[in-house]
């Protein structure tokens, strides 16, 4: 009945719409990401909008979306998206002394909305998905939804609500890698690599104190510094049992340790996300 109420208003523009249903999965398996990617690059050259939303009927605890806040932000990366607009019954965030957040900053002390507005789909969602949005390039608000011409309006520039300004955009992989994506495991590193890392090198066995979970090349690992704090997230090129057995070691001991010639590159900064 919705998705007839959709197709009626669009249709008055002449604009053709479809529906696509999402799960976490579809965001976080990298075959089905690409697939969806490559899906809006053909609704886009037929110039068809998309009407998209949680996949309820086969959503389990492990691959839901939580809210669509959340799944707004995930969708606006994976389409490049400029604009994110979350719509809420009030005008924006609000600080403590009870005044509109123009621009946010994670430094300003927020007002106590009650638990609820801390919820599911509270303020707090929208809050932490346009941050996750806005660190991949597209710039975001959180506005009132009872006056339409917000959203025409801040397209246009205007102040709208609470924006959150775009801090450079992540390359797809890249994007991909910092928040669609679902670590199968974590990777210690010492000081040392870590601001190797943070200097733009790549992560190398040496620099590996260990190894949390269970993972297989090709997987998405997080890599945390020895505070255990986020250090960022990549591609590992080797499996969890493997890693344990050369981590602290130099790549020239390799092929001794494992018995062949390994990739002399844990996770290469191409494949990673620096927080």
């Amino acid at each position: 009945q919705l998705m007839k109420v959709y197709e009626n208003a669009f249709d008055f523009y002449g604009i053709k719409i479809a529906q696509i249903l999402l799960t976490r999965d579809t965001f976080s398996n990298r075959k089905r990401y690409l697939n969806l990617r490559n899906t809006l690059i053909g609704l886009s050259e037929f110039d068809v909008v998309p009407i998209v939303n949680e996949n309820d009927t086969v959503a389990t605890e492990e691959i839901t979306l939580g809210d669509n806040d959340t799944l707004a932000a995930m969708f606006s990366i994976a389409w490049d998206a400029d604009f994110l607009v979350l719509f809420t019954t009030v005008d924006g965030v609000i600080d403590e002394n009870g005044k509109l957040v123009e621009r946010f900053d994670e430094s300003v002390k927020l007002k106590d909305m009650g638990k609820s507005s801390w919820g599911t789909g509270g303020i707090r969602s929208k809050i932490e998905s346009a941050l996750m949005a806005s660190r991949c390039g597209v710039k975001a608000t959180i506005c009132s939804g009872n006056d339409v011409s917000n959203l025409t309006r801040f397209v246009k520039g205007e102040p709208v609500g609470t924006v959150f300004e775009p801090q450079g955009r992540l390359k797809a992989k890249k994007a991909w890698i910092a928040f669609l994506s679902e670590p199968a495991g974590k990777i210690y590193v010492n000081k040392g690599a870590e601001e190797a890392l943070k200097s733009g090198n790549s992560l190398l066995p040496v620099g590996v104190t260990g190894v949390e979970g269970t993972f297989d090349v090709g997987d998405v690992v997080e890599i945390v510094n020895e505070e255990g704090e986020l250090v960022g997230r990549g591609i590992v090129n080797y499996s969890s049992s493997d890693l344990e057995k050369i981590a602290g070691h130099k790549s020239s001991d390799l092929r001794k340790i494992l018995g062949y010639e390994g990739n002399k590159v844990v996770v290469h900064i191409d494949n990673m996300w620096v927080a």
